[in-house]
């Protein structure tokens, strides 16, 4: 729909309304909260829910497509790039799934904390923070750790796992709770 907006809810409904008048179109519900933001590419919406599933649905019909079940709840933020998924999930794996068909293209679950933030893609690497203070680099056709990176910091309520970093000009930029704005080198992950 050209003039829908679609949302999530903590009684775990996916909700597609009409921008014009605030009616229903459709709603479909999962198992538990919808914490995570939808994501819309090619038709298709993409989204996590603390039931433990990735879930992908018609954006227009609000129909099942496909589902993944995770090991834990889903209240990372998916990005979508040409027909790939990238999401993390609280049981320490981060994904990148067939948009299509929910197949896996890789996993890499060596997070050592839940992962609730949304991703950047750029030059061929997905970047992400997470829950045990770290930041990831991983390569988004293999999933193979580029680097991780660290604000110095032992705390995790210091760390960048709630921003979404922003990507540009080489580098990556986040603004993370130890109040500082850091541009990190994409290829190497100096400061």
């Amino acid at each position: 729909f050209k003039k829908a907006i679609y949302f999530g809810d903590d009684a775990g409904f996916l909700h597609c309304m009409n921008v014009d008048n605030g009616s229903n179109l459709w709603s479909y519900k999962t198992g538990s909260r919808i914490v995570s933001t939808p994501v819309i590419h090619q038709g298709k919406i993409v989204f996590g829910s603390t039931d433990g599933n990735i879930y992908c649905l018609d954006a227009s019909s609000g129909n099942l497509i496909w589902k993944y079940l995770t090991l834990d709840v889903v209240m990372g933020n998916p990005i979508v790039v040409a027909d790939t998924v990238f999401i993390g999930g609280s049981d320490g794996c981060f994904r990148a799934l067939n948009l299509n068909t929910g197949e896996v293209f890789w996993e890499y679950c060596e997070v050592n904390g839940y992962i609730e933030t949304k991703p950047v893609y750029t030059e061929g690497i997905v970047i992400f923070g997470a829950w045990d203070t770290f930041l990831y680099a991983l390569d988004a056709k293999s999933g193979k750790l580029h680097w991780k990176w660290n604000n110095g910091s032992k705390q995790i309520h210091f760390s960048s796992a709630a921003v979404w970093p922003v990507a540009a000009h080489g580098k990556v930029f986040i603004t993370a709770p130890d109040r500082f704005l850091t541009a990190i080198d994409i290829k190497t992950g100096k400061t």
